[in-house]
């Protein structure tokens, strides 16, 4: 995706300009790590003593992820981030039959057919504390299917619990991938303390099918104002902010900290 690979070249640029000596990444979302960030700490991290904290909340994920970076001393967390430390239900877009195949027993990952397993690997990358509207709607689009939501428990830290749990110094590098979740996650930043990151990249959505209320539980405030107001807390907070387009109706956002870094887009 051409958004990806923009959001690769500005990070490329911002960590050729700056000595990236023990630099601190926390990455929220991180799949099976095989993404931009991965080039980035294959680069810069190995060279610069990168202390990396990788966190995933899917099991068949957080595995793969695990393998991706083997071999490493990074930490891992099997967590979803949420404004509470507890148990919270994930859900995970698909189409209505392909709920009904796994509930009879199917492993997606076995599927015959490729319009399942390309169905199945869409949930899990889009699974999300939030039941969104907005990735039923894309469900529906991409599959022709009635889309609904395949719900389990996941263990849950808030943020402040996951520094402290990997007892983490400072994060100089947040990068948060919740689908549709980023704002809370942003959120909860002590800004005034050591854990205010240099960079913040996260993810926005956007587009026609993005709409007020688009949280079906009605646990957040999502949508456009939503991702305005996020926006603007790190503005306040004197964040320089830049906006990767992405080629669907996503956008990726670039928070550089300007009381630490003068940098130009």
């Amino acid at each position: 995706m051409f958004g990806d690979q923009e959001l690769y070249s500005i990070l490329e640029t911002f960590f050729q300009e700056i000595d990236s000596s023990d630099f601190s990444l926390v990455q929220i979302g991180a799949a099976d790590g095989r993404d931009h960030v991965n080039e980035l700490v294959l680069e810069y991290g190995s060279l610069n003593n990168w202390s990396c904290l990788f966190v995933e909340p899917g099991n068949l994920y957080f595995e793969m992820l695990k393998q991706t970076y083997k071999d490493t001393n990074y930490l891992f967390e099997r967590s979803a981030i949420s404004n509470k430390t507890e148990k919270a239900m994930f859900h995970r877009p698909m189409p209505a039959s392909l709920k009904e195949k796994i509930g009879a027993g199917l492993n997606p990952l076995k599927a015959k057919e490729k319009s399942d397993k390309k169905a199945f690997a869409k949930a899990l990358k889009r699974g999300s504390l939030v039941a969104s509207n907005y990735s039923l709607r894309t469900t529906r689009e991409e599959t022709g299917g009635k889309p609904v939501f395949f719900e389990t428990l996941v263990p849950c830290l808030s943020l402040k619990d996951l520094l402290l749990k990997h007892n983490l110094e400072k994060v100089d590098f947040l990068h948060v991938d919740a689908e549709g979740y980023d704002f809370e996650i942003i959120k909860q930043i002590d800004f005034s303390s050591r854990f205010r990151p240099l960079l913040i990249c996260y993810e926005e959505w956007g587009g026609a099918k993005f709409k007020e209320g688009d949280d079906l539980s009605g646990g957040i405030t999502l949508g456009p104002t939503a991702s305005l107001e996020c926006r603007k807390l790190l503005q306040k907070n004197k964040y320089l902010i830049h906006i990767v387009d992405s080629e669907d109706t996503t956008k990726n956002i670039i928070a550089i900290d300007t009381t630490r870094l003068n940098f130009k887009f």
